[in-house]
């Protein structure tokens, strides 16, 4: 099952038990460090989350709030990065769908190895967009080199 299908499954199930929407909680990756974070979504998913939003830290979010931005500079501290965030949405993405949110530099930063990965995971990644260029889906058409 892709991840889209995952997602679409999680919103028809919330729907046929009869409440109104599907609970989706947001988790900064690695916040307040990486083995707690993997820890706080598995909690989400046993405590009845449907599918979970999980972060991926990025040094300068131009598009999120104070608290936000404050849980991505002490991930950062703390060692997070999206590998390592990949990973732990794998072990969550185990019980519940996820959905990583992440800016798209650090996708292109090392754009074959984290399209690659992404690509690979039981997730569905959306990608804001943090570039001046057209839009484009770095996951999908990822540059073969820097």
């Amino acid at each position: 099952m892709t991840g889209i299908e995952r997602i679409a499954e999680a919103f028809e199930s919330a729907r046929a038990s009869g409440r109104r929407a599907a609970l989706m909680p947001y988790l900064m990756g690695g916040f307040p460090d990486l083995d707690t974070s993997r820890e706080i979504g598995l909690e989400y998913a046993r405590a009845g989350a449907d599918l979970i939003e999980l972060g991926v830290p990025f040094s300068d979010p131009l598009a999120d709030g104070p608290v936000i931005h404050a849980a991505d500079t002490a991930a950062l501290r703390a060692g997070a990065n999206l590998p390592r965030v990949l990973e732990v949405a794998r072990a969550i993405a185990e019980h519940v769908p996820v959905v990583v949110m992440c800016y798209v530099n650090p996708i292109l930063a090392r754009a074959d190895s984290n399209a690659s990965a992404i690509r690979s995971m039981p997730v569905i990644s959306a990608a804001a967009r943090d570039d001046r260029g057209p839009p484009q889906d770095p996951c999908r058409r990822a540059p073969t080199s820097r």
